[in-house]
C-alpha cells in the first residue's frame, strides 16, 4: 500500500469462541480500548471493546431505549457491578460483540476516513471490500503521522 495510507496492520484481534475474561485481560495487557473479531478466516465478524463489557454490566432498565438517563442514586454498588463482571467473564465475545460496526476498506479516501473517525472515533476496522478479509486499524494516531509524511513530502518537492 501506498505509504499515504495509515491502516496498522499489526492490530490484536480476537475470535468470536474467546472468553470475555480472556478478551479483557488482552485489552489490558496490550493496552488497548478495543480489538476486531475475526473467524477462522480472518473475515472481520465483529468489534469487542470496554464499551461492550460495560454494557452488558449496566442494568437493563439504564440500557433500553427510552431508559433511565442516569443512575446516580444507586450508592456503593461497586459490589452489584463486580459481581455482574464475574458473570460475563465465561461467555463469549460473540455474545457481547458489537457485530454491525463501522468499517474502512483498504481504498477509503482520507476525508472520508477523517470524517468516519469523527463520526464513530478510533479506531476502526480496515477490510477488503470484497470478502471482509480483515487487514487492520485505522487510528486517528496513525492518520495524523501519516498525514504528517505526506506533508513533509509536500515540503520537500516545494509544493507547500
Amino acid at each position: 500500500m501506498p505509504k499515504e495510507r495509515p491502516i496498522i496492520v499489526k492490530a490484536f484481534t480476537v475470535t468470536p469462541d474467546t472468553t470475555v475474561g480472556d478478551a479483557i485481560d488482552l485489552l489490558q495487557k496490550h493496552g488497548v480500548r478495543c480489538m476486531p473479531v475475526v473467524d477462522a478466516d480472518r473475515k472481520l465478524v465483529g468489534w469487542f471493546s470496554f464499551m461492550q463489557v460495560f454494557k452488558f454490566m449496566l442494568p437493563a432498565a439504564v440500557t433500553m431505549e427510552g431508559g433511565l438517563s442516569h443512575i446516580d442514586f444507586a450508592f456503593d454498588t461497586a459490589p452489584g457491578a463486580a459481581k455482574r463482571l464475574g458473570k460475563l467473564q465465561d461467555r463469549t465475545v460473540a455474545e457481547v460483540m458489537l457485530q454491525d460496526c463501522p468499517r474502512l476498506n483498504a481504498d477509503t479516501p482520507t476525508w472520508e476516513m477523517l470524517r468516519l473517525l469523527m463520526q464513530h472515533g478510533s479506531p476502526l476496522p480496515v477490510v477488503d471490500a470484497g470478502s471482509e478479509h480483515f487487514l487492520g486499524i485505522v487510528s486517528d494516531q496513525s492518520v495524523l503521522e501519516s498525514l504528517e509524511e505526506v506533508l513533509k513530502d509536500l515540503q520537500a518537492e516545494g509544493q507547500v
